[in-house]
């Protein structure tokens, strides 16, 4: 299948270097490591606006090992919610996620991390890609004039796994998903997510 393959190949080796780091090195100030995914797509940012009225062009996605560390912890091998992010090439591959994703939803939950520049706590997205499964992103949204968007977590599901997965994630009203077009512009939808700790 072209997209599976696709996929796979969209590794970012810098990126799994960087988790490698992160995971095997001093947890100490990881927060403040920050690895640039890239750059926010014209596509993301247009359903980004119409989901949070703001204006993310020319933003940057960006990963720090803090969250790197929340991954592992969650996801990971020996993660609390499930083991879906084993390996830190899952972690690779969230740039195509972004890139090409089919469903992105905000979610009523909110990041207190992470403020906008009036100190209000910045909205969360979650984007979703349908391969093998289901792979998903959860960013926080900001309008700080670092231009950053920040990636808070992310994990995986297989398709017969998802209504599993909604339960997990607290989300009652979790949408099945079947796009077909290269926008997603017309499938955002809202979400139902009630605490960042359940990423």
């Amino acid at each position: 299948m072209v997209e599976e393959e696709e996929y796979k190949n969209s590794t970012d080796r810098n990126l799994v270097e960087f988790a490698k780091n992160i995971l095997t090195g001093n947890r100490k100030n990881a927060t403040q490591k920050q690895y640039t995914i890239g750059s926010v797509s014209s596509n993301a940012a247009i359903d980004i606006k119409n989901l949070t009225g703001i204006d993310v062009s020319n933003f940057n996605h960006i990963i720090d090992g803090g969250h790197i560390w929340h991954i592992d912890k969650r996801h990971g091998k020996h993660g609390d919610a499930d083991q879906s992010i084993k390996e830190p090439e899952d972690i690779g591959r969230v740039k195509y996620v972004l890139d090409n994703y089919d469903n992105i939803q905000l979610l009523s939950a909110q990041n207190f991390q992470f403020k906008n520049s009036d100190y209000t706590p910045s909205k969360m997205i979650r984007y979703e890609k349908r391969v093998n499964g289901n792979y998903y992103v959860i960013e926080a949204v900001t309008d700080v004039k670092n231009k950053k968007l920040r990636v808070v977590s992310l994990y995986k599901s297989k398709a017969e796994n998802d209504a599993k997965m909604a339960e997990t994630y607290h989300d009652r009203n979790y949408p099945t998903v079947n796009v077909q077009n290269e926008s997603a512009a017309n499938n955002i939808q809202n979400s139902q997510l009630n605490d960042t700790s359940s990423f």
